[in-house]
């Protein structure tokens, strides 16, 4: 048992730092996918939406395949959709849902630095009650949210390690139940583990293991090693609170560390991330990253049979077995794909780039053009402060001296974005583009991003825009 404890503690304490760290580097990013699941569960929690098998527009009351059909896709004429709201509840559940929303952000950081917080303490034996009750609420409920949107397709990405490890919302259901397997003995043992005195030696064995554990992760699949440098800077804190007071010193480092990651999910917020995955990180090729391949599949079509609903699958690289006969005995209820080869999907899509001004596309020219493109990121327009605008307009002559193609994006209607052109007299182009897609490129809200023969060279947040002098001078290297 001493064995089981010591190792969850190593493996959940290791894996909740590194997931809380890794987030932390991005919390603009987490707050999106958090507020995808509110957006997801304020609907579904308030709205149901019933499948009504009809017959010449009729509903079809004892209807004996209608459970076997109630996915089935049918025309206009065979089924309605109808959706009613959930009565009790729903006030309280949108009010709740729209404050997580507008407060996404500020909840994604306090996630994050709760999560580095949770795998500190299980790594230096302390607020163990504490830790172990809040690490299985918080799994639990994740499980419960992966679970739902793998089950029911919600969301595709669960964002668990931000755009550093990609996971289906099933490989991240499996993620939390093998975390649940090492959470549930620590919650068990809590007493135990509480009342428990640990040793020099099984201490610092702990924290070497976990040091290793860390490194290894970093190196074998983020290619970063910031994390791991904060493990040991966390590490360090605590030992040298524990020199200062010996007895309530693991306190003082706890306390250090809550600012020390807070301090730098802050600074992500107001910044870039300091790691980029992106396809859009400096040092990337927009043009490779725009690249895709379908993937391979083969295509069964799916039929219930109508006296005895069962369900019959057919091929299609060939149609013999089609006829009116068949068609006459079977209704269609899907088409099913066997994905055989899969393919790429692109980094980089939903770039389009135009302009309502003129009607013209420079998506190609982003992509094609030879020498540098600088490009305007406005993830909101209106919102965006008059500085940022004005660091931006300093910017325009000096792309037009150097002959360099500047364009600014934005998310807006094309009235707002011509009423923008004509009332700060920007003579560039003010083109609209997807907002997800303008935020995958940028976090910051009217950052900067400069191109060189389709590879990202220069990315900056809409605080720390480059100067006049400072762009004049990388455009003529």
């Amino acid at each position: 048992m001493k064995i089981l404890l010591w190792t969850s503690r190593l493996i959940v304490g290791t894996i909740f730092i590194l997931s809380g760290l890794i987030k932390a580097n991005d919390p603009h990013g987490f707050s999106y996918k958090l507020r995808e699941y509110f957006e997801v569960f304020a609907h579904d929690l308030t709205h149901k939406t019933e499948m009504v098998l009809t017959e010449d527009g009729e509903k079809m009351e004892n209807e004996p395949c209608a459970k076997a059909f109630k996915d089935a896709l049918y025309s206009k004429e065979e089924v309605r959709m109808e959706e009613s709201e959930y009565a009790a509840g729903v006030p309280f559940l949108l009010t709740v849902f729209s404050l997580f929303q507008k407060n996404a952000l500020a909840l994604a950081i306090f996630i994050c630095v709760l999560e580095i917080a949770l795998g500190l303490a299980l790594l230096h034996g302390v607020y163990l009650r504490w830790s172990a009750w809040l690490l299985l609420l918080l799994t639990v409920f994740f499980s419960f949210l992966t679970f739902y949107s793998a089950y029911f397709e919600k969301v595709t990405d669960c964002g668990c390690f931000g755009d550093a490890l990609k996971l289906t919302p099933w490989q991240s259901f499996y993620k939390d139940i093998f975390l649940l397997v090492f959470i549930l003995p620590l919650f068990i043992k809590q007493s135990t583990l509480a009342k428990a005195k640990e040793g020099n030696a099984s201490r610092l064995a702990m924290l070497s293991a976990s040091a290793l554990g860390m490194a290894a992760l970093c190196g074998l699949q983020f290619d970063w090693w910031l994390p791991a440098v904060l493990l040991g800077v966390f590490h360090l804190m605590f030992e040298a609170s524990r020199a200062w007071k010996p007895k309530n010193g693991a306190h003082w480092g706890m306390i250090a560390a809550l600012v020390l990651s807070t301090g730098f999910s802050l600074y992500c917020s107001a910044y870039e991330p300091l790691k980029d995955y992106r396809a859009w990180a400096i040092g990337k090729d927009i043009r490779e990253g725009a690249d895709e391949t379908t993937d391979r599949v083969a295509v069964q079509m799916v039929y219930i049979r109508k006296s005895d609903c069962l369900e019959v699958r057919q091929p299609t690289d060939n149609w013999d077995w089609f006829d009116s006969t068949f068609e006459a005995n079977h209704l269609f209820w899907k088409q099913d794909q066997t994905v055989l080869e899969k393919g790429k999907e692109p980094g980089i899509k939903d770039i389009t780039l135009r302009d309502p001004y003129t009607g013209e596309e420079f998506r190609d020219s982003l992509f094609n053009s030879k020498g540098f493109v600088l490009l305007g990121v406005f993830n909101h327009l209106t919102e965006a402060s008059e500085s940022v605008i004005e660091a931006q307009k300093a910017l325009i002559p000096v792309a037009r001296n150097s002959g360099v193609l500047y364009l600014l994006a934005a998310p807006e209607f094309d009235e707002v974005l011509n009423e923008y052109k004509n009332e700060n007299q920007v003579d560039i182009p003010v083109c609209f583009n997807d907002e997800k897609a303008l935020k995958t490129i940028l976090r910051s809200n009217g950052g900067l991003v400069l191109i060189q023969n389709g590879k990202v060279v220069g990315k900056w947040a809409a605080r720390s825009l480059p100067s006049p002098e400072a762009l004049t001078s990388l455009l003529q290297r």
